[in-house]
């Protein structure tokens, strides 16, 4: 079709077919296409005018090219419609000083629009201050809104209270936006009282406040009052269907009638769910151990009908669910093929959001492995992506020995990657005095972890595998999620374990509560392998433990779920038990002390550490050899 324009003398863009700019918005999701389409139209004698260009900068929103988005701004004659979409390009990249910028220098009024997404791109980049310095003077409950998710529970609701008095009436809106508030600043409270508030102004409150009040419960490990507020709402739009599946799954709560109701909903639901709303009920039915191979059918079915309609968040999610339920007939290998041929045509978003994309892809890679699939075509892939802007060239790094083994040290150093000893008492990177981020320099920012690959309990000690370059960092991530690497740990637990075993429960936690294992929360499968057997104090079993995923405090559920809880584990252990592990021991009796995995040039490497000379599970061989009534296995 544009080939056939290039004979024809120029003339206004408007006065091309409507099916011109059509195909700009169907390029859209390849925006560096559709760019390149826009900027070919002078080359077909046709001059764009100013609903193309505003066409195209709403395009950049896409690939977050607010670049290209400044250079349309500055290339026609703008009206309010370029400037506001121009500020939301760049609020979406991150860039909201160039979006106040822009608002400042507007040539023509800014109207509640402008504002909104001035507001909202300071909201991103938790500019929340400046959010309510933009306020309008005149009625704009709009930008209110946004200024509420945007700043403190505490201005919130000062805020709120203005909007009462001065403003607005309280709508759900506004109320879901202070209860989002609150939820981030961990105030329940305040979240659960603006919910009682809504009755007061006669204000049914949605799906969405509701939903907000539940992440607020759900934040502060407030589980039972997120229960509660679930009974108050039964029979309401969030007490049936994926709303309230949804909900119990992330509060981690089996309530059996809530669940049957919910799900029951939920089945008669499915025919017309869009695709966010499936991937979310796959996911909570997986989280909540829902075993009803009639629903998983259902949902399989239902699954592939829509996996082209998805986007790769949703597939995510969907694989990640079918994975967990482990039932037969699923719809593994159609999604997982789908996911291959968007790789393969080369589909990817940059910007900001390709993090959150890569990250995808290497969820998929673990659930695909822990379901048993081959995915030898799809992580020959996801590699070549990864690979294709990730730098190799590793930054310098210092380090501290200590023989002695109380502070961190280098055990295996190569190319582009290392592994530590993290002693007891350390955290890997966090909020603690002592980090290891102190003994070596982080290539990489806090969305990678600073390049450590997985992390150690503070009280325990082991070995942690560091990346140096973000290449190293990637295609570690990729050989942790296909099982290349294995992690194994001398834990000593009360009790006679008979025999090896493998335990695949799930585990969940709320806030910063113990970690429980059952059916409900994330699939989890620990090795336990028995090397020796004490009896002293009292009788417990020197276990080697293989993880093959890395939950929370895993190894230490997994335990307690089967009755043997770790030596010194306060958190599952009686008064009297713990006053018999002193004797024995100073500290939680778990040691990381051998990882195996490949090197750049794809050798195998492994590295081990027995750990420190102060008493604990580092020496747990050297010190069981001198107890009484050891028997090895």
């Amino acid at each position: 079709m544009l080939a056939a324009q290039q004979q024809q003398p120029v003339q206004h863009v408007s006065a091309v077919p409507e099916s011109l700019l059509q195909l700009i918005r169907e390029k859209a999701s390849h925006w560096a296409r559709a760019l390149q389409l826009f900027h070919g139209l002078e080359g077909l004698k046709l001059q764009p005018d100013l609903i193309s260009c505003n066409t195209a900068i709403h395009v950049c929103a896409r690939g977050e090219a607010w670049q290209a988005a400044l250079q349309l701004l500055n290339s026609q004659e703008a009206d309010v419609i370029s400037f506001s979409a121009c500020i939301s390009v760049l609020g979406k990249a991150g860039r909201w000083q160039q979006a106040m910028l822009v608002l400042r220098t507007m040539i023509v009024r800014p109207n509640s629009v402008t504002y909104l997404n001035t507001i909202t791109a300071c909201e991103r980049a938790a500019r929340w201050q400046q959010a309510l310095a933009l306020l309008p003077d005149e009625d704009g409950e709009a930008c209110c809104n946004a200024a509420l998710a945007a700043c403190p529970w505490h201005q919130g609701v000062r805020l709120l209270g203005s909007m009462r008095s001065v403003r607005t009436d309280l709508s759900r809106i506004s109320s879901r936006a202070l209860i989002s508030s609150c939820a981030q600043g961990m105030q329940w409270g305040h979240a659960l009282h603006t919910m009682r508030s809504l009755h007061l102004h006669r204000v049914s409150p949605d799906v969405s406040a509701c939903s907000a009040a539940i992440s607020a419960c759900e934040t502060c490990a407030a589980t039972q009052q997120g229960v509660h507020l679930l009974r108050e709402m039964h029979g309401a739009r969030l007490g049936d269907g994926v709303p309230a599946l949804r909900a119990l799954a992330r509060l981690g709560q089996e309530d059996v009638t809530l669940c049957r109701g919910a799900l029951r909903a939920a089945q008669r639901q499915l025919p017309s769910l869009r695709p966010h709303e499936l991937a979310q009920l796959a996911w909570s039915a997986a989280t909540l151990g829902i075993a009803s191979v009639g629903f998983w059918q259902q949902l399989s079915k239902q699954a592939v009908m829509q996996m082209r309609r998805c986007n790769i968040e949703e597939l995510r999610h969907l694989i990640w669910a079918f994975a967990s339920a482990r039932m037969a007939n699923d719809p593994l290998p159609q999604i997982s093929a789908e996911v291959l041929r968007r790789l393969k045509a080369g589909i990817a978003p940059e910007g900001a959001r390709r993090k959150a994309f890569e990250d995808d892809l290497l969820t998929i890679l673990w659930a695909l492995n822990f379901a048993g699939l081959p995915l030898a075509a799809l992580r020959a892939a996801t590699e070549r992506l990864l690979r294709a802007s990730k730098r190799v060239t590793p930054q310098p790094t210092h380090h501290v020995q200590d023989e002695a083994g109380l502070e961190p040290k280098v055990v295996l150093e190569l190319e582009d990657r290392m592994v530590l000893y993290k002693p007891p008492g350390w955290e890997v990177c966090g909020q603690l005095p002592r980090q290891l981020t102190e003994v070596v320099t982080p290539a990489l920012g806090k969305d990678c972890d600073y390049g450590f690959l997985h992390r150690i309990d503070v009280p325990c000690s082991g070995l942690i595998l560091f990346a140096k370059s973000a290449f190293a960092y990637y295609d570690l991530q990729v050989q942790l999620r296909v099982g290349d690497i294995s992690r194994d740990y001398l834990v000593l637990c009360h009790g006679w374990l008979p025999r090896s075993r493998a335990i695949s429960a799930h585990v969940s936690w709320q806030g910063d509560g113990p970690t429980r294992s059952g059916r409900v929360g994330k699939p989890s499968r620990t090795h336990f392998k028995v090397a020796a057997h004490l009896h002293w104090l009292f009788v417990a079993t020197l276990v080697a433990a293989r993880i093959a995923t890395g939950r929370r405090h895993q190894i230490r559920s997994h335990g307690a779920f089967l009755g043997h809880p770790v030596v010194r584990d306060e958190k599952s252990t009686a008064l009297g038990t713990q006053l018999l592990d002193f004797r024995l021991c100073d500290r939680i009796f778990l040691h990381r002390y051998r990882l195996a995995f490949k090197s750049l040039q794809r050798q195998n490497v492994q590295a081990r550490c027995h750990g420190p000379t102060a008493t604990g599970p580092g020496q747990s061989a050297r010190l069981l050899r001198h107890l009484p009534g050891i028997k090895r296995i």
